[in-house]
């Protein structure tokens, strides 16, 4: 079969070229040396070809207006296009002089002439030069012959463009009846046909035929070329762009990355249109899963790239403009997308008309745009000129009548007209629903819709629209959380809190609709699908035995350290070095995401448990409380105002109890300036914080001895031990809280290994800061510019007070320690003075236990982000480098002495790949260990965060600075218990209880925290 297909190609070329014999060589060597593109080559022969021609047969011959056409393919696969575009027609007006008008050699001409007038969107004369050559073609070879029909798929794909739909159709399915018929359905021209057809059904909303279509072409192309070979691989662009708008991003993104892994511009058959097109559809699924900053990085690059081919006034042209455009609008860059709209616009109106689908597609994104954007007067001129343009056109598809009236709704909300909003929203559900496939549309409109009807007071409608854009919502989030790096989980993971914060005004504004159950098992949802994720995907890869999965992984690994210590030089040192920094992102990041797509498939599947599974596993005395922040919703739109749900989980309730507090403003402010200025004055802690942070939870818990509690914003800054009640009495008196990142930990609590189970244990304490012949003199004339924008940061910070005492109490913690362990039979290494390091931490394999008693630090001066990507003082900003710990050579590298990459300052972003997957408990004996940035519904984005992922089950961890021997005491005490038998929740309460005897102010006994215990 491939040789009668090759046979075909050849007979396409060849045939009737030339009655002469003495040029057909050229032709077959033309024809070998494109087949394995050798352009160069090529190129030189076919000039040698025409010049014979000439010379053979004049300057007006058939033969050298082939020869001509020939050049012209090359200077196509060049992208010289405005070149070819003058040969061809030069080929053509040569042989109509030779009067060859009715050859086959002037069809195959015709042919070439037409599929580059389509390239630049040139349809109207696209078509005339296909029906001249399908017209010779069915006069000498019959309609049903395969050359015939290739023409009449040109001639569809251009009334295609043109708008024409019902003819294309026509024309399409004759095509693809006769290749069956004739059984010619592994060719080229039956893919061609099919993906025409499947290009004319997804414009006509039937969207399951398209995908079967474009399917039908990929099984064909593979079979004839197989999966490395350009034309395989560009047959999976159009499967990709169904993919992206029917809910399937997951599915459309590994097409993509598919192809590009295989791009080379270069040597691979691939046009540079062809390339910015994968480009604008990996930017266009990006902008579907909310990751913005990649998605603006992909469609810039597409965009270059497309201009670089000369096509700036093609279709692919107003695609990438549009789609660059809206993500731009996305992250409220409104100068850059309306510059993109207004020359998307002008691009349309001059290719397909200003009343064409396409134009009206683009005036009514820019329309939304304008309307998001605040420019009301425009925005309202603009929508009068869609209407317009709108009633004047024909033949436009379902898409645009959606995204018309979804825009009307918006113009109707933005101007107060909320119940005709609603009518208009509810008009391009319908359409959306008509549709069927398109998901993202209706999606979005759903979302719309119910915020529309909260506003409306229509709690009842609203929360079934929730619950069904909710679930396709989730649906779309599960499946593409296991194709994303944990960088851009967290990213998409920010219009999920969106959405949950619905469901909460929900509840709060309608408390007798029973909904407590419901926004319990979203929260449990929440907290539990991010950090299972990419924990389960990391400890899979971690304990593989695949050595080329692991070879992968430790160049994921060598990537972030490269990226650690880049993000860590100083901002004259990037710019001299020319340090790319975007470039090394991008490596780690796609390093990351092909270990998840080789891990994920063997893990098994995790399943978030209902709030019911948890009343399940209580016992009796036992309570759950799982805390949501979320954004008022009033008038229209969130705003800034915080709101606490407590939802309140005991053995044998029917549902949960729900409880709010609505002075989240409050407590985050003037409360939590309060419990702090107490805490740091070393005082008893207020009653009346006890007031507004608890007591309305505290009364839903009598006769409660034990209680899960898993936090959520500003819960994540205090201890909830150290609340005292007016009768003097604290919370750690009276209940045994044990604080977990999610619930879900009240179902693995049979897991827990105790004390006196032996394992192997490593110990850090009192690192030498300062090594070598670093002085304080040496610090002080040293040369800032060698510091990195990170410990610059740290400095101002710190106010210039970079000393980092040494700690001999923390030594004889460790040592002190360790003797304990020893005596249970443990295992134990010591790392104090210099031996404390950076390097020796990263070496370690799961010990059972890791104690690190050093100074930690926390950067709280974060500055604005850039919402197109890092930039160089990134490192100051991002939460995973601001969280740390200082090892041995830390202070001479804040100085700028030490300039390797294991400089004595682990942060969170490196903690987080130590291989942890079996370690029972991490204790951090620092300061500010515990803090980081709050990330509502995923806890805290600091080391806690970093040590959870690494794989540590349970962490130790302060919250603000504690003294030497108050810690001495409180880990002592810990150690002595647990290693008795107790469980780690156990040997925690009691220490704090020992140490609460000595020093009653919370201050001392309340700055660890024990999570997960």
């Amino acid at each position: 079969m491939k040789a009668q297909i090759l046979l075909l190609f050849c007979c396409f070329c060849l045939q009737n070229a030339s009655a002469q014999k003495p040029l057909d060589h050229f032709q077959v060597k033309f024809d070998s040396l494109i087949k394995v593109r050798q352009i160069p080559a090529a190129d030189s022969l076919v000039h040698v070809w025409e010049a014979e021609a000439r010379k053979i047969f004049g300057e007006n011959s058939l033969e050298r207006a082939v020869a001509l056409g020939q050049i012209a393919r090359v200077e196509v696969i060049l992208q010289h296009i405005p070149l070819a575009d003058s040969l061809f027609s030069a080929a053509v007006e040569i042989a109509e002089k030779a009067g060859a008008k009715e050859s086959l050699d002037f069809a195959n001409l015709s042919e070439l002439q037409g599929s580059n007038k389509f390239r630049q969107s040139q349809y109207a004369a696209t078509l005339e030069c296909y029906e001249r050559a399908h017209q010779i073609r069915q006069k000498l070879l019959g309609g049903e012959n395969i050359l015939t029909l290739r023409a009449a798929n040109g001639i569809a794909n251009s009334l295609m463009q043109l708008g024409r739909y019902q003819a294309a159709d026509s024309i399409l399915a004759n095509c693809l009846a006769v290749l069956e018929r004739t059984k010619q359905t592994e060719t080229q021209t039956y893919a061609l046909a099919l993906g025409a057809y499947g290009d004319l059904m997804s414009r006509s909303s039937q969207l399951k035929k398209a995908a079967d279509c474009f399917e039908k072409v990929i099984a064909v192309r593979k079979k004839l070329y197989g999966e490395k070979h350009p034309s395989y691989l560009i047959a999976l662009s159009p499967l990709a762009n169904l993919y992206t708008f029917t809910g399937r991003p997951e599915a459309a993104e590994r097409l993509l990355r598919k192809q590009l892994e295989h791009i080379e511009l270069e040597k691979s058959g691939w046009s540079m249109t062809q390339i910015a097109n994968v480009y604008r559809l990996l930017g266009k699924v990006e902008m579907v899963l909310g990751l913005f900053e990649t998605s603006i990085q992909h469609l810039e690059t597409a965009k270059k790239i497309n201009e670089q081919a000369g096509n700036t006034e093609g279709k692919l042209a107003v695609l990438v403009l549009g789609d660059h455009a809206s993500a731009c609008s996305a992250v409220n860059l409104y100068s850059k997308a309306d510059s993109a709209y207004r020359s998307a616009l002008a691009v349309s109106e001059k290719i397909f008309g200003p009343n064409a689908s396409e134009t009206l597609k683009v005036l009514t994104a820019w329309t939304e745009h304008l309307l998001n954007s605040r420019q009301n007067a425009q925005a309202a001129e603009s929508l009068a000129n869609l209407e317009a343009r709108y009633r004047e056109a024909s033949d436009t598809t379902a898409f645009t009548s959606t995204a018309y009236f979804g825009c009307k709704a918006l113009f109707a909300e933005k101007t107060g007209q909320i119940t005709a909003a609603l009518g208009f929203c509810d008009q391009a559900v319908g359409l959306a629903r008509t549709v069927g496939e398109d998901k993202n549309a209706l999606k979005e409109l759903l979302f719309f819709r119910t915020k529309l009807l909260i506003s409306s007071g229509q709690s009842v409608n609203a929360i079934a629209n929730y619950r069904e854009f909710q679930q396709m919502e989730t649906d779309n989030l599960l499946a593409a959380l296991q194709l994303l790096s944990d960088h851009e989980r967290q990213q998409i993971w920010q219009r999920q809190a969106e959405l949950h914060a619905l469901l909460g005004n929900l509840a709060l504004k309608n408390p007798e609709i029973p909904l407590a159950a419901e926004l319990a098992d979203q929260q449990l949802f929440a907290k539990n699908i991010l950090e299972s994720t990419t924990r389960k995907t990391q400890q899979f890869v971690q304990n593989a035995r695949d050595t080329s999965l692991l070879k992968k992984y430790d160049d994921w690994l060598n990537a972030r350290a490269e990226l650690n210590f880049a993000y860590q030089q100083p901002q004259e040192v990037a710019q001299k070095q020319n340090i790319d920094f975007k470039k090394l992102e991008n490596e780690a990041n796609d390093l990351e995401k092909s270990l998840i797509r080789l891990g994920v498939p063997l893990i098994p599947k995790d399943k978030t448990p209902s709030w019911t599974n948890l009343r399940d596993g209580l016992r009796d005395g036992e309570a759950a409380v799982d805390v949501m922040r979320f954004a008022l919703f009033n008038s229209g739109d969130f705003r800034d105002t915080a709101i606490y749900a407590f939802s309140i989980i005991k053995p044998g309730a029917t549902e949960p109890s729900l409880v709010f507090l609505e002075n989240g403003n409050d407590l985050e402010s003037f409360v939590l300036g309060q419990y702090q200025n107490e805490i740091t004055r070393k005082k008893d802690i207020s009653a009346n914080l006890y007031e507004k942070m608890w007591a309305p939870i505290a009364s839903h818990l009598q006769g409660v001895k034990t209680l899960y509690f898993s936090p959520d914003g500003i819960f994540h800054k205090i201890n909830l031990n150290t609340l005292r009640a007016a009768d003097g009495t604290y919370l750690l008196d009276n209940i045994q809280i044990k604080q977990v990142t999610n619930l879900r930990n009240i179902l693995d609590r049979g897991q827990e290994t105790y004390g006196n189970d032996p394992g192997i244990a490593a110990l850090f304490g009192n690192p030498a800061f300062r090594t070598g012949a670093f002085t304080s003199a040496s610090y002080a004339t040293a040369d800032l510019t060698y510091r990195t924008p990170l410990y610059r940061d740290i400095a101002e910070d710190a106010k210039g007070d970079l000393h980092l005492n040494s700690l001999p109490g923390s030594e004889r913690e460790v040592n002190t320690i360790a003797k304990k362990l020893t005596s249970k039979n443990w295992q134990t290494s010591v790392f104090t003075g210099a031996k404390a390091t950076e390097d020796t931490l990263k070496q370690l394999k799961s010990p059972k236990v890791l104690h690190i008693a050093t100074h930690g630090y926390f950067l709280n001066s974060e500055k604005t982000t850039s919402p197109t990507g890092l930039t160089l003082t990134h490192a100051g900003r991002n939460p995973a480098l601001r969280s740390m710990l200082f090892f041995a050579g830390a202070e001479n590298s804040i100085a700028g002495e030490n300039t390797g990459r294991n400089d004595g300052i682990l942060t969170a972003f490196e903690a987080a790949v130590l291989n942890l997957d079996q370690t029972e408990l991490v204790v951090l004996s620092a300061c500010n260990t515990g803090l980081g940035k709050i990330q509502n519904g995923e806890g805290v984005y600091g080391l806690q965060r970093a040590f959870r992922i690494a794989g540590a089950k349970s962490l130790i961890m302060s919250l603000w600075e504690v003294e030497d021997a108050a810690t001495e005491l409180l880990m002592n005490s810990f150690y002595e218990n647990w290693l008795s038998g107790m469980s780690k929740s156990e040997a925690f309460r009691k220490a704090q209880l020992t140490l609460k005897a000595k020093y009653p102010q919370p201050f001392y006994w309340g700055s660890f925290i024990l999570v997960n215990g």
